[in-house]
């Protein structure tokens, strides 16, 4: 994501794997809307959450963005919604034009070829924080981790410590067949922030 005059212009891999090192282009089968706002104010919205462009003003400024999707594909019964939203300092049009301090994070954990974990026990997920390359050099502040067993009606906080720029956390799955979805937040020493949340990130299964 970077300024482009007086569009933000974005493109976001959604719906990505936990690899630090790969990402997807924008999935098929995602619907639904991205909105740029500065101090609570919403200045845009597009019916595209993945990529587009969004009006921005001159001035610097701290926006956020908030990306919403819901994912229905027939090859895969994770991934089902996502809603991300990142706030981050944009340093106005008359600064030189550089991806901007955009925070994502990772989260790995050994499940199997068909995102399935071992249900009723803890389960280690390690945590990958990064921006976009060549937004700079950057420090974590604050690393958390919430769980949902019922598609997000109720969230849950885990045990998470932060270890530089990531982590880990020790879910407890559910018992029996079902789906984890997780909401991970972070931020940096420069106040760049994102929360991240995936509906049924993984599948648990005896």
């Amino acid at each position: 994501m970077l300024r482009a005059g007086n569009q933000l212009a974005y493109a976001i891999p959604l719906v990505s794997g936990s690899d630090p090192e790969q990402y997807t282009t924008p999935p098929g089968g995602l619907t639904g809307t991205a909105t740029l706002s500065r101090d609570g104010v919403v200045l845009a919205t597009t019916p595209s959450p993945a990529f587009g462009a969004l009006a921005i003003p001159d001035g610097a400024g701290t926006y956020t963005l908030r990306s919403v999707g819901t994912r229905s594909v027939p090859w895969s019964v994770v991934g089902t919604a996502v809603d991300v939203a990142w706030t981050f300092r944009e340093p106005g049009l008359a600064a030189p034009a550089k991806p901007l301090p955009l925070l994502v994070v990772r989260a790995e954990g050994a499940v199997d070829e068909q995102s399935r974990a071992p249900a009723g026990k803890p389960f280690v997920l390690a945590l990958t924080a990064q921006r976009q390359p060549g937004s700079g050099e950057f420090r974590l502040a604050d690393l958390r981790v919430e769980t949902s067993t019922d598609d997000g009606e109720k969230w849950t906080s885990v045990p998470a410590a932060r270890i530089g720029n990531g982590g880990l956390a020790v879910v407890h799955n559910p018992p029996g067949e079902g789906f984890v979805s997780l909401r991970i937040t972070a931020r940096d020493t420069e106040g760049n922030a994102v929360t991240q949340t995936v509906l049924r990130a993984y599948q648990t299964a005896p």
